[in-house]
């Protein structure tokens, strides 16, 4: 069928992405994304920098300095006001234990990094060297400077990459940056598949696998585009690839015992919504037919369609819920009844369409006939959805004919649609997912034309309205097909 684009009104979270209406979240790019999560500065004003000026000037020459701190390999003298000022560690430590002394012992701690911390407690900046950034990030946790840690977080963030992005992950996991943290996983779901390939991929604890695979809402991509979401059957396929990859190479270092978390990363994929030939084929591949709980997993798999719906939970608990889809396209067919009509009265649009919901459904369809020059036309039309959402137009029961009611079961959706159409909608029949037929329901006029597309459902109809001998009509009647991917 002879699909066209016309112009949408999006709202504003959501924006068009190809020649097609595909939606997927506005500025979701991953500089976006790494923009959201950078820490927000603080201005200083004249009068504090005057005083930081100040004790950075005593600092230089050594002026009014009433405490030394002897690390590994240097020495500094201080104040006791800007310690405790810029550290939690300082502040604990002078107002009890170091209360009275002249001399704090920081052996553990390297000289030249203590003295970039020194640096920033006097100059409020600190000098960015990327091959010790690491180092600082450890003393500034240690010694409490939570602003310096997030300056550090900042410049680690602008540092990931496919080859730092795994160490990264667990640097940022064992010294509590969140935003790091959160970089990092993004960083992952948008380099899948190259990352997976990569020797440190192997070397991660299998938590950090599973908070991929536990997400209901996990979006994997493209990785030459990281706004082009990989489709969602195919997006399974990938995971248990992966997965397997992970589990092989486990298995080799662990006498290729089979472990109870190793099981676990397999049940967290989406196995029945997975072709069961391509499931058996990779389980082969990897050598993992020998183990009788996969083959289990496997048999599960397979029963799982015909049996979620039984009470008892038979079946690993992450397959009764579904991920979300990654994206959809809406297509618009062709205007029929789209002629200037003569006679007509009065003229408005109804039905306006507003691709707003992508989890909108159609679930009702009333339909209102009338007579328009001695035969059965269209009248009226309206659509219920399943958020309550009801609209329609033109000539409603109270001056019909003939009406009928559509009712949609919970799993049905509208798959292809006949309209006879001329000066005015003449007759209208629908077909749905599980074989059900609606119509035809109207007059013997028109042309008739059918459309219908290989995975898309029916999503809305959008009309006008025209007032011809005394009555409105819906003409200019475009389907709008939905296509979730």
């Amino acid at each position: 069928m002879d699909f066209i684009n016309d112009e949408v009104d999006f709202d504003e979270n959501y924006e068009d992405m190809s020649d097609d209406y595909q939606i997927v979240p506005k500025d979701y790019s991953y500089k976006h994304f790494l923009d959201s999560k950078k820490k927000n500065t603080v201005e200083i004003d004249k009068h504090a920098i005057n005083i930081l000026n100040f004790y950075n000037e005593c600092f230089q020459k050594g002026n009014f300095c009433d405490i030394t701190i002897k690390t590994n390999s240097r020495s500094f003298n201080a104040h006791r006001v800007v310690l405790a000022m810029f550290s939690d560690y300082f502040r604990a430590y002078l107002q009890h234990d170091g209360k009275d002394k002249d001399v704090i012992t920081l052996m553990d701690v390297n000289g030249d990094i203590f003295y970039q911390i020194l640096l920033y407690a006097y100059t409020g900046h600190v000098e960015r060297h990327d091959d010790t950034i690491e180092e600082l990030v450890i003393c500034a946790d240690y010694l409490g400077v939570k602003p310096l840690k997030d300056i550090c977080e900042n410049i680690l963030m602008e540092l990931v990459s496919s080859n730092n992005c795994f160490h990264y992950w667990q640097f940022s996991d064992i010294y509590t940056m969140k935003s790091l943290f959160e970089v990092c996983l993004e960083y992952f779901r948008r380099n899948f598949i190259t990352l997976t390939k990569h020797e440190g991929f192997f070397k991660l604890s299998s938590k950090y696998l599973m908070l991929i695979l536990e997400d209901c809402e996990l979006r994997l991509y493209n990785s030459v585009n990281d706004v082009d979401p990989i489709c969602s059957k195919q997006r399974e396929e990938i995971l248990l690839k992966a997965v397997l990859k992970y589990i092989g190479n486990s298995l080799s270092k662990n006498n290729n015992e089979l472990t109870e978390e190793l099981l676990k990363l397999i049940e967290s994929v989406k196995l029945p919504e997975i072709d069961l030939v391509f499931l058996e084929k990779q389980v082969e591949k990897h050598s993992l037919k020998k183990y009788p709980a996969i083959n289990n997993l496997l048999n599960s798999a397979m029963m799982f369609k015909s049996r979620k719906n039984e009470t008892e939970l038979l079946f690993p608990k992450s397959w009764y819920t579904q991920r979300l889809l990654s994206f959809c396209k809406f297509y618009s067919g062709r205007k029929y009844a789209a002629v200037y009509m003569i006679g007509r009265e009065d003229y408005n649009i109804c039905c306006p369409l507003n691709f707003t919901n992508i989890h909108r459904k159609l679930i009702c369809i009333k339909l209102f006939f009338r007579r328009w020059d001695g035969r059965l036309v269209v009248g009226g039309i309206e659509l219920q959805f399943n958020d309550g959402f009801v609209v329609g137009g033109g000539e409603k029961q109270l001056n019909s004919v003939e009406f009928h009611e559509i009712y949609l079961k919970p799993d049905e959706v509208i798959t292809k649609v006949t309209i006879s159409s001329g000066w005015l909608i003449d007759r209208l029949m629908f077909t749905t997912n599980i074989g059900n037929t609606y119509g035809p329901y109207g007059g013997d006029g028109g042309r008739t034309a059918v459309e219908e597309e290989s995975g898309c459902f029916l999503y809305s109809i959008s009309f006008s309205s025209v007032r011809t001998q005394a009555l409105l009509a819906p003409i200019e009647l475009q389907l709008h097909w939905i296509k979730l991917v």
